[in-house]
């Protein structure tokens, strides 16, 4: 949602104006960000108290409103953040501030996602298979193969992402605690499940049947 966007820019305090924002969320994402459409967003977190417009400088000019993040949006971009609905919903506003979560958060967040994103592909790839034999639409196998494939993509990038940051050591996101050598414990069931599922998801992804173990 744009609204998370805004507030993620405005998290670290400094007011800003609205072209100010739309640089901002450029250089952090690339994508472009209507003019209209950000200050309608502006007025509506205004309007909630989400944001407040503060004083320009003299010098300023005087179109140009910077905005401020209130204690109340800090704490609503905050559980954005690090909440599990978020990453299953909104994948790319997320990733945006994902150098924003919590270290402890992020782990648990990836985690989560990985194993949803494999259930999904398990069973997309079921219902196109049943729909292959069964339905006399090739529209529904066509569309089940495509969500299959893009699930199969989300799954792969996220599983990407897990590693890259593991092996730049910014977090250990996959561990559940230290143990007495000092080292860190065996990495959590869940993304276990997650990694062995990976590799027969975008088999059935490509059409292809799962390897025997």
């Amino acid at each position: 949602m744009l609204s998370h966007l805004v507030l993620g820019l405005l998290r670290d305090g400094t007011a800003r104006h609205g072209y100010g924002l739309i640089l901002d969320l450029k250089s952090r994402s690339g994508r472009p960000l209507a003019s209209g459409n950000l200050y309608r967003e502006l007025a509506r977190l205004v309007a909630q108290g989400l944001v407040s417009g503060c004083e320009n400088v003299a010098s300023a000019d005087p179109r140009r409103v910077p905005y401020r993040i209130t204690d109340a949006g800090r704490a609503a971009f905050d559980r954005w953040l690090t909440s599990p609905n978020t990453v299953e919903g909104e994948l790319e506003e997320w990733l945006t501030f994902v150098d924003r979560v919590p270290p402890d958060a992020l782990g648990r967040l990836l985690d989560r996602q990985l194993e949803r994103l494999w259930a999904c592909g398990r069973q997309l790839a079921e219902k196109r298979e049943e729909a292959a034999g069964q339905s006399p639409h090739q529209a529904l196998s066509a569309w089940l193969s495509l969500r299959t494939r893009r699930t199969a993509a989300d799954l792969e990038f996220v599983q990407e992402l897990h590693d890259r940051l593991r092996s730049r050591e910014h977090v250990c996101p996959y561990r559940q605690g230290a143990d007495s050598s000092g080292g860190v414990a065996e990495w959590s069931e869940g993304r276990t499940q997650a990694v062995a599922g990976f590799r027969s998801v975008l088999r059935l992804a490509r059409g292809r049947a799962p390897a025997s173990r």
